[in-house]
């Protein structure tokens, strides 16, 4: 079948799945498969995507920006790629001034074992104005995001899932010419085989992190959905399950958005249990504050099929556009949809976009004049005969979802003009290696207990850390845990000053408070202590 038959044969098999889309723009190539990894829209109201080419070569996957006018009509595109790099680019973002920055989730040189992130920042022409490549000393960092914050940018990756149990989270601060602010390592111990997903900014210039991890096994069903924050120095401040007393409300959040009301929207998937060892998958939303453990939940398409929420965009205020995919028979294939919701979780419009290899899921984004951006791919190399996949861009009218093509007469990429190279291929190769960063400030390792009265003459109060804290670290990185699930394996003993124990008491979890009959104690200076599987975690000094 020849490729100009097989394009017409999708456009026509695209335009009966979804006949209210704006339009659907094909980016072939004649020699790679690709799929559309992001899409946004640029400052001139234009769209930019970014589409990774599979080249057959082992691993080394380039990629390439696609600058269209505000039609889907091609303008320019810019190929990035590293010689004797096995690489992957994953991110891609409209950056505040008018330009753009690019993100690598993997690349090491092959013939070492030196892991780097990579980023490039690029004018709004897609050329490259300064490119850094942050050396770690760890092993690999996967899926890395950049999110732009107040004062530069923020990229994210999550590491070394072959540890088995415990991968970690790394942020990297940069500011807007590229010098790397501070690095921090995150894991949280008391976590088995957590996933960390995606890092968004808050409006209190905090950022927060989503993810989900397992508590007692390493079933996916056993999987709690999680979020911790990290303020302006690169230091956690909390670290939160959502619905920890609720054993029937199971999953994970991928991505998040925050309202203009401070609410937070986390979308993923949230596995029911509807019997002893039955659960039903759907996709879900969770709306509520930053900081509360039981956000309201909201469940959508699942049930006994595998459902799960991939994609969220502000399409307004009160509107949300969200993409997704549901496992259907035969289980290579999944349907993928895009719908729109309100604030509040209600459901308002969903539309099934075509069903997909499983690997190329759809991404999206919302525009000035509330449509909705998608991409992907349409169909992949498989012994059965589909057609190659190719990037696919969509606009869609984000209420109705009708067909209105967008009216806009002025110019486009009016920065970049006719000296432009339409097509251009940039390698990282002379990227500036970045081996150390400033640290965030230190976080001691031991909290501080409250104790009264102080001095006591008979009955001591030893109120209880809400959680305690953890710091370590190597590498150069910093890891900083808190751990509100520790009373059940702890311990409050009291030490005379020759270090002998006097009382001791077994915590049990949900304990707020422990009490000291101190009237029989001798004169002079003790120590109350808090023991968290054999090591001190809290402590306070107390005088009888």
């Amino acid at each position: 079948m020849s490729k100009s038959y097989t394009m017409l044969a999708f456009l026509v098999m695209l335009s009966y799945s979804v006949s209210s889309q704006v339009w659907p723009k094909v980016f072939t190539d004649p020699l790679y498969n690709s799929y559309g990894l992001k899409v946004t829209e640029t400052y001139d109201h234009g769209i930019v995507l970014l589409s990774e080419l599979f080249t057959g070569t082992g691993g080394n996957y380039p990629c390439r920006m696609i600058k269209t006018d505000i039609n889907g009509n091609e303008l320019w595109r810019r190929d990035y790629a590293g010689d004797g790099c096995i690489s992957w680019w994953s991110d891609l973002i409209a950056t505040s001034d008018s330009g753009f920055l690019l993100a690598s989730n993997n690349c090491h040189d092959t013939s070492s074992d030196n892991r780097k992130a990579v980023y490039i920042k690029l004018n709004a022409c897609g050329q490259t104005e300064w490119c850094k490549s942050i050396q770690f000393s760890k092993p690999d960092r996967y899926w890395s995001r950049v999110i732009e914050v107040d004062g530069g940018f923020v990229g994210m990756l999550s590491g070394d899932y072959s540890s088995g149990n415990n991968p970690y989270f790394t942020l990297i601060k940069l500011d807007f010419q590229g010098t790397v602010i501070w690095m921090s390592d995150f894991d949280n111990p008391e976590i088995n085989s957590e996933t960390y997903a995606y890092t968004i900014g808050l409006n209190d210039g905090r950022l927060l992190a989503t993810g989900a991890g397992h508590l007692d096994s390493v079933s996916w069903v056993s999987s709690k959905p999680f979020r911790f924050f990290v303020n302006a120095d690169g230091q956690m401040e909390d670290f939160i399950f959502l619905h920890p007393d609720q054993d029937t409300i199971l999953g994970g959040d991928t991505r998040a958005v925050q309202l203009s009301d401070d609410k937070i929207v986390s979308m993923g998937s949230s596995h029911i249990q509807t019997g002893p060892e039955f659960f039903e998958s759907f996709s879900s939303l969770r709306i509520g504050y930053p900081g509360d453990v039981n956000p309201d939940v909201h469940l959508y398409q699942g049930g006994n099929l595998s459902s799960w929420f991939n994609g969220i965009s502000l399409v307004s205020d009160s509107v949300l556009a969200l993409s997704g995919f549901t496992l259907e028979s035969p289980t290579l294939f999944w349907k993928h949809w895009v719908c729109l919701a309100d604030t509040a979780g209600t459901m308002l419009q969903q539309r099934e976009i075509l069903p997909h290899y499983e690997g190329a899921q759809l991404t999206i984004a919302s525009t000035h004049d509330q449509k909705v951006l998608v991409t992907g791919s349409c169909g992949a190399e498989n012994p059965w005969g589909i057609p190659a996949s190719q990037t696919i861009l969509l606009k869609l009218n984000s209420f109705l979802m009708e067909d209105s093509l967008s009216l806009y007469s002025g110019p486009y990429d009016f920065a970049c003009g006719d000296a432009v190279v339409p097509y251009d291929t940039i390698s990282t190769d002379n990227c500036e290696v970045v081996t150390a960063a400033k640290q965030p400030v230190d976080i001691s390792a031991i909290s501080v207990l409250h104790v009264y009265p102080n001095p006591v003459t008979d009955l001591l109060v030893a109120a209880l850390p809400e959680f305690i804290a953890s710091r370590g670290g190597s590498g150069g990185f910093s890891i900083y845990n808190r751990n509100y699930n520790y009373k059940g394996n702890s311990l409050l003993q009291v030490v005379d000053i020759h270090g002998r124990i006097i009382e001791e008491q077994r915590l049990a979890s949900g304990q707020q408070t422990a009490v000291f009959n101190a009237a029989a104690w001798d004169r002079g200076l003790y120590l109350v202590r808090l023991i968290y599987r054999g090591a001190t975690a809290a402590s306070a000094k107390v005088l009888r």
